[in-house]
C-alpha cells in the first residue's frame, strides 16, 4: 500500500480493461464495491495506520496490527455510502470481521497453492495443506454467518443531499488523516456539517403511494402523515422463491421504512398473503387488519404466528379510519358475505388525500364491484382488481370509478392476466400501468394537486 502512484496505475487499468470487455459492469453494484474498497483501502489505510496509537496502556500495538485495524477502518469510508444506497443497511459486524476473514482467506489462497505443487510430488504434506485449507474454509463460513446473525442498521436509501454531505465529511477526514487539515478545524468542520444534516433527519418523508413489483402478486405502501401502511404482501405459492423477505424487506429498508403502523391483508390467497409473513419476521407491525368476512380463514394462522404480540381488528363495509389529513374507507366485505367466494370478500379501501384518491380492489369480482360501485366514486389511481382478470373490472365498475391512472399488478401466470378486453377497457380512460412491464410504480401525494407523478421506482422482481 505504499506504492504510491503505481497501484493507482494498476487500479485505473485493471478497470479499463474490465470495462472495455464488459461496459455493463460500470453499473454493477459489484463492481462499484469493489473498485470504491480499493481506492478507499489505497486513500485511508497509509495515514490511518500512522495515527492509530502504537501504546495501549503498558501493550506495545504491532505495525502489522495498526495495518489491519485500519484497513477494516478505511475500507468503509467509501463502501458504505454505497451500501447503503444499493441495499439501505449497513452490517454492523462487517467491519469486525473483515481483518480475520481476509486473513484465514489469503491462508486459503496460500495453502491451496502449496497443496497444489506438493499434489504432484504426493504424500502426507499436501494432504496436510488441505486439511488446513478445510479448516480456513470453515472457519471463514462460521465468522460470516456469525457476523449476519448480529444482524445491520436498517437506514434506508440515502438521498443526494445526504451523499453530499457523506462526500464532503469524507473528503474533510482525508485532509485530516493525511495532515492537511488541524484537528481543531477537522472538528469544527465535522460539527458543522452534523448541524447542518440534523434538519433533513427531523424532516418527515413525503406522503407516497407506492405499488411494488412483486410478480403475481400484490402489494402497495400508503405513506401517510403519520402513519405507513402497507397492503398486502405478494407472494409465490408453489415456489420456494421468498417475496417478503427478497423484493419486499429491501424495498422498504431503500425507502427507510423501519415499522409498519398498520398491515391490511385483503384476502387469504397466497399471492396477496405469503410476502407478509416472512416481513412480519423481520419488521414490527402495530396492527393488523383483516376482513370479517373470512377471518376465520386457516390460511391466516402462519401470518397471525408470525407477529404473536400485534393486535388484529376486523374490518368491513362502512368502516372510516382518519390518518392526519388522510381517510381510509373500507367498501368491502359486506357484513353479509358473498358465499362460497373468497375473492368478492376481499378487502377494499378508498384513500383520500386532499385532492388525490386511491382505490384499492383486491380480488373482487364483478358481483361485489356492482355492490360498491356508486360507493367508491370516481378516484384518480385503481389498484386494478385480481391481476385484470376478465371476471373484474366490469364496464359498469369503470364507468363509476373513472381512473385517471390504473395500475396492474401482475407477473407471469397460467391464467392469462391480465385480460386484453379489460387492458383495452382501462386503456380508453387513461393511463395503464403494468407492473411485469413498467416496475414499481411510486406515486408522490399533494394535497393541492390531483396526480403530482407516477414514476417507476428503484426494486425489481425476478419472481416475474
Amino acid at each position: 500500500l505504499g506504492r504510491g502512484r503505481e497501484l493507482w496505475s494498476s487500479l485505473c487499468l485493471s478497470a479499463l480493461v474490465v470495462l472495455i470487455c464488459q461496459p455493463l459492469q460500470l453499473f454493477m453494484a459489484g463492481f462499484q464495491l469493489s473498485y470504491l474498497a480499493t481506492m478507499s483501502l489505497l486513500w485511508f489505510v497509509p495515514p490511518l495506520a500512522r495515527r492509530l496509537p502504537g501504546v495501549v496502556g503498558r501493550w506495545r500495538v504491532p505495525f502489522w496490527l495498526r495495518q489491519a485495524l485500519a484497513a477494516a477502518l478505511a475500507a468503509q469510508v467509501l463502501v458504505l455510502p454505497a451500501q447503503l444506497y444499493y441495499f439501505g443497511r449497513y452490517p454492523l459486524a462487517g467491519m469486525l470481521a473483515t481483518p480475520p476473514a481476509a486473513a484465514l482467506t489469503a491462508l486459503q489462497l496460500w495453502g491451496g497453492m502449496g497443496a497444489g505443487i506438493l499434489g504432484l510430488v504426493g504424500g502426507w504434506p499436501a494432504q496436510a495443506l488441505n486439511v488446513l485449507v478445510g479448516l480456513c474454509a470453515r472457519a471463514t463460513l462460521a465468522l460470516v454467518q456469525g457476523a449476519a446473525a448480529l444482524g445491520a442498521l436498517d437506514w434506508g436509501r440515502p438521498g443526494a443531499v445526504g451523499l453530499g454531505y457523506y462526500a464532503v465529511a469524507a473528503l474533510v477526514a482525508l485532509w485530516w488523516t493525511q495532515g492537511q487539515l488541524r484537528p481543531r478545524w477537522a472538528i469544527a468542520n465535522l460539527a458543522a456539517l452534523a448541524l447542518g444534516a440534523l434538519p433533513l433527519a427531523l424532516v418527515s418523508p413525503s406522503p407516497e403511494v407506492v405499488c411494488f413489483d412483486v410478480g403475481q402478486g400484490d402489494s402497495t405502501l400508503l405513506r401517510l402523515p403519520g402513519a405507513t401502511v402497507l397492503v398486502d404482501g405478494g407472494g409465490s405459492p408453489g415456489y420456494s422463491y421468498d417475496i417478503g423477505g427478497q423484493v419486499l424487506a429491501p424495498a422498504l429498508r431503500a425507502l427507510g421504512v423501519r415499522y409498519l403502523d398498520v398491515v391490511i391483508a385483503t384476502h387469504s390467497d397466497l399471492d396477496h398473503l405469503e410476502g407478509l409473513v416472512s416481513l412480519a419476521r423481520s419488521m414490527p407491525v402495530g396492527l393488523l387488519v383483516l376482513g370479517a368476512a373470512g377471518a376465520n380463514d386457516p390460511a391466516y394462522a402462519p401470518l397471525v404466528a408470525a407477529m404473536p404480540r400485534t393486535p388484529v381488528r376486523l374490518v368491513q363495509r362502512g368502516e372510516v379510519w382518519r390518518m392526519g389529513v388522510a381517510t381510509l374507507s373500507f367498501l368491502n366485505p359486506p357484513p353479509r358475505p358473498y358465499p362460497r367466494s373468497d375473492n368478492n370478500n376481499s378487502v377494499v379501501l378508498r384513500l383520500n388525500y386532499g385532492q388525490t384518491s386511491l382505490l384499492i380492489a383486491g380480488d373482487i369480482e364483478a358481483a361485489a364491484e356492482s355492490d360498491i360501485a356508486p360507493l367508491a366514486g370516481p378516484v384518480a389511481v385503481l389498484r386494478v382488481a385480481h391481476h385484470g382478470a376478465r371476471t373484474s373490472s366490469t364496464p359498469g365498475f369503470l364507468r363509476q370509478v373513472q381512473p385517471q391512472v390504473a395500475v396492474v399488478s401482475v407477473g407471469k401466470n397460467p391464467f392469462g392476466h391480465p385480460h386484453p378486453a379489460v387492458l383495452a377497457r382501462l386503456a380508453a380512460l387513461g393511463r395503464v400501468w403494468r407492473t411485469d412491464q413498467d416496475g414499481a410504480a411510486r406515486l408522490a401525494l399533494d394535497r393541492r394537486r390531483d396526480l403530482q407523478e407516477l414514476g417507476a421506482g428503484p426494486w425489481l422482481s425476478d419472481s416475474r
